[in-house]
């Protein structure tokens, strides 16, 4: 009788195990938000380092002034992550959901719709103050939702045109010098297709032709 009571604790034991492993009932397993949303704009400076190979960067900066091909305006949109399910780090499970085998980045339906950058001075003579500099932008650096840094330059009007997810980090440099050394404090005017908008500005940089 005691042999037959072993043997019964043993196959309730080994079909516990099996359960838990089946649901993910990791004892370490940690939770994280799957799902963000995004809440306001920031924009900054940069000084930005051109080499040819892998290396090139940015530097938040609060110098004065910057030549053009130095200067780089810098857009993160600020966000809120939360839970929609359970998402959980470090789950073994072989079921549905039970486990997503590392970090979950978080996702959002929320869709670029629109991004327009302008200055209140004039930066050349097709270009008065208050008119979109867009045609001007390269996306020097990106930081998307789903993927790490991106270093190959492409127009921001391309950039656009791909109806990103709303989770961006966009680091822009200017593609050609303006007419003459001016003060300009730059604009964001940021749009997504559940209609939020968001207005950013920088701080006031001179920037020069060379």
């Amino acid at each position: 009788m005691a042999h037959e009571n072993r043997d019964s604790f043993h196959s309730v034991f080994f079909i516990s195990l099996l359960f838990c492993s089946l649901l993910s009932c990791t004892g370490d397993g940690e939770l994280y938000p799957d799902m963000f949303d995004v809440t306001g704009l920031t924009c900054g400076t940069y000084r930005v380092t051109l080499r040819s190979d892998s290396t090139s960067g940015i530097l938040r900066t609060s110098e004065p002034s910057l030549p053009y091909d130095s200067f780089a305006l810098g857009v993160f949109a600020r966000y809120e992550e939360y839970y929609s399910t359970h998402s959980y780090y470090g789950g073994y499970g072989i079921l549905p959901g039970a486990g997503n085998y590392g970090y979950r980045i978080p996702r959002s339906e929320e869709v670029i719709a629109g991004l327009v950058v302008f200055s209140n001075s004039a930066y050349d003579s097709a270009h008065p103050a208050g008119d979109s500099l867009n045609d001007l932008l390269d996306v020097f650096m990106l930081y998307p939702a789903d993927d790490g840094p991106y270093r190959t330059p492409f127009a921001l009007t391309d950039f656009l045109s791909e109806k990103r997810t709303a989770r961006q980090r966009v680091v822009m440099t200017l593609r050609s010098p303006p007419a003459q050394a001016a003060e300009h404090e730059f604009t964001l005017v940021y749009r997504q297709t559940n209609g939020e908008v968001y207005t950013a500005t920088a701080r006031r940089i001179v920037v020069t032709p060379y």
